[in-house]
């Protein structure tokens, strides 16, 4: 997908009104007293650190799929890929699945309570950030990062 130079900010901005909206309907699904009751190790972070660490991840998870979804696929070297779109194409799907693997663990977990399935859920996503990062490795610099 190339994206005309000045469309590239509108984009940014519709990215992060996308992931600002996942993020949103992930926070309806509030820890309350269930979470309190949990058994948690002695490094779980304290309740307010929570909000701002999510907000950061979420700008960058949306800045990532922004690069990824606006910028060509490049091998290694830098030079297009010979592979054309297929790359580019495995990228995109595989952020738009970690993008709802991530909103879904907030309603598994704190929603409804059900902690396996919110553990193979976050197993999921995991092995697909594994891959996604596999992807980007090499092409997409500050996606990876991000």
């Amino acid at each position: 997908m190339t994206t005309a130079r000045h469309h590239r900010p509108a984009l940014l901005v519709g990215f992060l009104l996308l992931v600002g909206g996942v993020a949103f309907l992930a926070s309806r699904f509030r820890p309350g007293s269930w979470y309190d009751t949990l058994a948690k190790p002695p490094w779980t972070p304290p309740d307010w650190v929570f909000a701002p660490a999510w907000s950061v991840l979420y700008v960058a998870i949306a800045v990532a799929g922004w690069l990824i979804f606006t910028r060509p696929a490049t091998a290694a070297d830098g030079e297009p890929s010979a592979a054309g779109g297929r790359p580019a194409a495995a990228d995109r799907l595989l952020w738009s699945l970690q993008l709802l693997l991530n909103a879904l663990w907030s309603w598994l977990f704190f929603g409804l309570h059900r902690t396996g399935v919110a553990l193979a859920d976050l197993t999921a996503l995991v092995i697909c950030l594994s891959a996604l990062l596999f992807h980007l490795a090499g092409r997409q610099r500050a996606s990876f990062w991000l």
